[in-house]
């Protein structure tokens, strides 16, 4: 099974909420990088292996996603999952979150589960709240932590390029440096402008109207990020950014032969991990 990172066109944070989490305005997008998830039936055990060695652990969100979905209904058998990891982690691709949203849905048809997607949302939930928005994939609105979904019928296919630099950021320290007053001096932004232009595939506008509030906290910190998204500014890139609280850069190009041709320059540094990509649909959920 394909499993898709995702890179987030925008993120505002509006205000901390009173169960320590924060509310968000985020439009997520689906790319083609992807890792891969097989699934094996066996008796009673539950087993998992990884191709990276440090991701394979008990507290894999692999693992505890099907953990999660045998004790919710009951189910004996048990299953071997081998993850073959493509997408960089603690990066902002959502990979570890795609990976538990694949395995549920992997587990739901190998183990034959009455669950219906609505059950199957509010498990994926509990895993973490960019895991729903992987059970639909392709463009779609988040609200509340994120988990407030509500589809964006996207126009047309980009090419993206992502970028992750020899950094790793850890998501609640992003979220605890982030200055709540400095937010409210800027005003909050709004997704409209760029839900238009990608309802309407106008390239410009989907351009002028991306934006991430993590980048005044992450850049300052992570010299060699603001770098990275530099190069890609001036790489012919419609817009450069950072996806969710990082440390990984995307770039969004109108014109294959510029992404191509930025993908080869940076691809010769040895200490940044190189992806050239597309946008994809998403899943088809009732």
């Amino acid at each position: 099974m394909r499993s898709p990172a995702k890179v987030n066109l925008f993120i505002e944070v509006h205000g901390r909420r009173e169960d320590g989490y924060h509310d968000i305005e985020t439009v997520f997008q689906t790319i083609d990088l992807c890792d891969g998830i097989s699934l094996r039936l066996t008796d009673s055990e539950m087993d998992f292996a990884c191709t990276v060695g440090e991701l394979e652990t008990e507290s894999n969100l692999c693992l505890r996603a099907a953990n999660l979905l045998r004790a919710a209904t009951g189910e004996n058998r048990g299953v071997a999952i081998h993850l073959d990891k493509r997408i960089p982690w603690a990066a902002g691709f959502g990979g570890g979150s795609s990976n538990a949203a694949t395995t549920l849905l992997g587990l739901r048809e190998l183990w034959q589960l009455d669950v219906n997607d609505a059950e199957l949302h509010n498990l994926a939930r509990q895993l973490g709240a960019d895991v729903p928005f992987f059970l639909r994939q392709g463009c779609a609105l988040g609200r509340g932590i994120g988990d407030e979904l509500t589809p964006i019928d996207a126009r047309g296919e980009w090419e993206i390029l992502i970028v992750k630099p020899p950094v790793s950021i850890r998501t609640a320290e992003v979220y605890a440096a982030l200055d709540c007053e400095v937010m409210q001096r800027d005003g909050p932004r709004t997704s409209s402008a760029l839900i238009s232009g990608l309802a309407d595939g106008i390239f410009r506008e989907i351009c002028a109207g991306a934006y991430n509030r993590f980048e005044s906290v992450v850049m300052p910190l992570q010299p060699v990020v603001a770098r990275v998204k530099r190069i890609l500014q001036d790489s012919g890139a419609g817009v450069a950014m950072l996806s969710g609280t990082g440390s990984g850069v995307f770039a969004l190009y109108e014109q294959p032969s510029a992404a191509h041709e930025a993908a080869c320059r940076l691809d010769r540094n040895g200490d940044l991990q190189v992806f050239l990509t597309r946008t994809i649909r998403g899943i088809v959920m009732t």
